[in-house]
């Protein structure tokens, strides 16, 4: 399996050796991700400003493991986490996490469909991000409730492989499916649970829809 996404698959999914850091882009956002395909699709080596877009150094020697894992890899694991975006100063999408000024975009549809057109001929399996009730936000996630609404758009014009962690959490419960927040809660306004980091259990559950559709 080759993994485009957060941590919330990786262990997932390295938790039963189905795949390595060798065949795995940490990535959030849509633009990023058809970025990311695009350049194991035809480039050799990446410039200095193309490896400052990826959360972690790699160097040119890293990019041709990815490349043959890539090229091999049947089954793809795409997270699309968020709808920010950012943009380096040489105009590439770049990791959140290493970027500034991020951009929300709300219309993803279009760019889900296009990762799996540029996949054609491999079983992609989508994910969004878990969306649960927040304290702090006094209700659900607005730009992981979009997220969703945009899942929903693309299963309306193309049968996807797709999985919504949030109707696992709703099923099990967060105390079951979340770690506890290292956040202060002495006003009763944080989470008591770390909405962005799922328990072992739920990383089973995770994995075991990822592998129902490889049955």
């Amino acid at each position: 399996m080759f993994l485009f996404g957060s941590c919330r698959i990786w262990t997932s999914i390295y938790k039963y050796g189905k795949s390595s850091q060798q065949k795995t882009i940490q990535s959030h956002y849509a633009d990023e991700i058809i970025q990311y395909i695009d350049w194991l699709q035809t480039k050799k080596q990446l410039s200095t400003e193309e490896i400052k877009c990826f959360r972690d150094t790699i160097t040119n020697n890293d990019w041709s493991l990815l490349k043959k894992e890539f090229n091999k890899s049947k089954i793809f694991v795409i997270e699309i986490s968020s709808i920010k975006t950012s943009k380096s100063e040489e105009g590439n999408w770049q990791n959140l996490l290493v970027g500034k000024n991020a951009i929300v975009d709300t219309n993803i549809s279009d760019k889900i469909i296009k990762i799996n057109d540029m996949l054609k001929n491999k079983k992609c399996i989508f994910l969004c991000h878990a969306n649960t009730y927040s304290r702090r936000n006094l209700g659900f996630i607005k730009n992981r409730t979009i997220i969703q609404d945009q899942f929903k758009q693309v299963i309306k014009q193309k049968d996807i492989n797709f999985i919504d962690p949030s109707e696992i959490i709703a099923k099990y419960g967060q105390e079951k499916c979340l770690i506890l927040s290292k956040k202060k809660n002495s006003d009763f306004k944080n989470d008591i649970y770390d909405l962005n980091h799922y328990t072992l259990f739920m990383h089973d559950q995770v994995y075991n829809n990822i592998i129902s559709f490889l049955d």
